[in-house]
């Protein structure tokens, strides 16, 4: 855990990219969340605003506004809203819609020497390869379409010649659709990819979890096994420090999967 939190943190190493809508109940989760990551030293890079509809009502202007406070130091992306598209293809037609979220501005950065060739392309792919990091973290709340967007910027980062991984731990797996091709929980290669390589797992959480734990328990046993003069046994104690996985948090199989 030590581990992921100091990569969370390490903004050279790592890239925390937000996706939300401009509805006002998506905008307050958002803005809870945006500072539960302040709170714990983890730097946005970029808010995504998804399904940007053409012509915005009062709310929606308001939203924006809203969401360009929000994270001040992050760029600020807006895509506009389309019919869903599968497939590779269907990602890099998602990133040529990519640009600037009206009234904020892209701090200037100096490319690094993997992204110097991309910079004659299309804003939103050039934009897309600079988010990527040795890792990168795509968050937000269910339905917003961080599904999408993550399998857009992997796809990107592939087409500038990089060797990509793109896991997801989400409890309703939808990779596998937004690539349309099967994903389960093995790497499998992503295919049309053009430049490099793009490979895809859909990670089970809980299932990798209960693995931990069955090896945990076991290792409790044997360590009391090991402990314990021949004949006897702490049956009490040794339920007790079997069962403290029992007390877990929620969320905390998501967490063990990151690790």
């Amino acid at each position: 855990i030590g581990t992921l939190r100091a990569a969370h943190t390490d903004a050279r190493r790592s890239a925390t990219v937000i996706v939300c809508r401009a509805e006002p109940v998506v905008v307050a989760e958002t803005r809870r969340l945006v500072k539960a990551l302040g709170d714990a030293h983890v730097a946005i890079e970029a808010v995504v605003v998804n399904a940007t509809p053409a012509k915005l009502d009062d709310d929606g202007e308001h939203s924006l506004d809203t969401i360009a406070s929000l994270a001040p130091s992050a760029r600020h992306f807006a895509l506009p809203s389309q019919m869903p598209e599968t497939g590779a293809d269907g990602a890099a037609a998602l990133l040529d819609r990519l640009t600037s979220l009206p009234g904020t501005s892209a701090p200037a950065r100096e490319p690094t020497r993997e992204k110097r060739h991309a910079q004659s392309m299309v804003e939103g792919h050039s934009a897309a390869q600079d988010l990527v990091r040795q890792l990168t973290i795509v968050g937000g709340k269910g339905g917003v379409g961080k599904t999408t967007v993550s399998c857009a910027l992997a796809l990107a980062a592939a087409e500038a010649g990089g060797r990509v991984l793109l896991v997801s731990t989400d409890p309703a797996p939808s990779i596998a659709d937004a690539l349309a091709q099967p994903i389960g929980d093995e790497e499998a290669l992503v295919a049309d990819v053009r430049g490099g390589e793009l490979r895809a797992r859909q990670l089970d959480a809980t299932a990798a979890f209960q693995r931990f734990r069955l090896e945990y328990e076991s290792r409790v046993d044997e360590l009391f096994g090991t402990l314990m003069p021949r004949g006897a046994d702490a049956t009490y104690d040794r339920a007790i420090v079997r069962d403290l996985l029992a007390l877990t948090p929620p969320g905390i199989d998501e967490l063990y999967a990151l690790s």
